[in-house]
């Protein structure tokens, strides 16, 4: 007998979410299309089992669709299979109610010209939300310094919204949770709108915005962010340089005695080195 191997699509319009998960959104009362997309198209007899009914998809003549309904809010298990091949595929539908969070950025310096709005502007980048238990120091430097290090093969699942104009709307599910809200942007696709990036390219910012509680309104948000915070590495560079012109210097001093113009020479040598490699990473990398 044949296997089972289906690309399975959820339609949550105007986005799509790849099946098969451990869960996917859907929204309450509201008809969603799911579309199934064989790998071979003599596959017939393609049910769906959920919320203890049965649903047959309706072949297109190029893939298989079916429209669901939830008429309430739950977890409903389901069961993709055929009489035809052998396996399954596993799931569960989360039907809840959205609502939306709209995220405004504004630089938290002012503009030095009168009257020229502040807001952070940035068309190459998306808002994420992570699922969260809660916020503490340590979550917020590890937020902050270390996921931004491993971002591209980190196993996390993001809700994210494309940061348009200076704002993005993230549509979000679950009421009364926290989430780690962040900046990223780049060439950033997703399967999903609860999914993790798939990221081509990244452009260079990776902030995070702070730990943030929603009850399941419709809100906006104003936040400000820094220099520190759009480019968390900078303030450690610089102060790493700031100690090692310090260290020149000392070292200049103490050699100055023996020897007063190599003393002097070494001073000018290292510290110009060093503000040529600042300079040169502040060009190459923008921090």
């Amino acid at each position: 007998m044949k296997k089972l191997y289906l690309l399975l699509f959820l339609a949550l319009l105007p986005l799509a979410t790849a099946l098969p998960t451990n869960s996917i959104y859907i929204d309450t009362n509201v008809s969603s299309p799911i579309i199934l997309q064989p790998q071979d198209t003599n596959v017939y007899n393609i049910k769906l089992y959920t919320a203890n009914q049965t649903f047959n998809f309706t072949w297109t003549g190029t893939q298989y669709i079916l429209y669901l309904t939830f008429s309430s809010e739950g977890d409903f298990p389901y069961v993709i299979n055929s009489t035809d091949v052998t396996g399954e595929i596993r799931g569960t539908f989360l039907s809840r109610v959205p609502y939306n969070i709209t995220i405004k950025l504004y630089n938290q310096k002012a503009s030095i010209i009168p009257f020229l709005s502040n807001r952070y502007k940035n068309d190459f980048s998306y808002i994420l939300a992570e699922l969260s238990n809660g916020n503490n120091v340590y979550q917020q430097q590890n937020q902050k310094y270390t996921l931004p290090l491993n971002f591209k093969t980190a196993k996390t699942r993001y809700f994210h919204a494309p940061y348009l104009s200076g704002q993005a709307q993230l549509k979000l599910w679950e009421r009364n949770q926290y989430y780690n809200l962040r900046l990223v942007d780049g060439s950033i696709t997703f399967d999903g709108v609860y999914a993790m990036p798939n990221v081509t390219k990244l452009y260079g910012i990776n902030a995070y915005l702070g730990n943030y509680k929603f009850n399941g309104t419709n809100q906006d948000y104003t936040i400000y962010v820094s220099s520190d915070d759009l480019h968390p590495y900078r303030n450690i560079f610089n102060w790493t340089l700031i100690g090692a012109l310090v260290f020149v210097a000392v070292l200049s001093v103490i050699f100055a005695v023996t020897f007063p113009t190599a003393s002097v020479l070494f001073a000018i040598f290292s510290a110009l080195t060093l503000i040529i490699i600042r300079i040169v990473l502040l060009y190459w990398t923008g921090s």
